[in-house]
């Protein structure tokens, strides 16, 4: 992240893990229709693979355009 709040400190870590998309996408698929999901943790569109989770989200329905 690069917003360096004082109440997180995400960004001084050394070698920050991004969630892997295969982990998101069992964490999804393993959640019921009643859920809202709210992609948050810093600079989201940081992520290396955010076109591939908007799009999987899009694709299963479950945020719109």
């Amino acid at each position: 992240c690069n917003s360096r709040c004082k109440t997180c400190l995400m960004w001084a870590k050394k070698d920050p893990v991004d969630m892997p998309l295969d982990l998101f996408k069992h964490i999804i698929n393993n959640t019921t229709k009643k859920t809202y999901i709210n992609i948050t943790g810093g600079e989201t569109l940081l992520h290396p693979k955010i076109n591939e989770i908007l799009r999987y989200l899009y694709d299963k329905n479950i945020c719109s355009n």
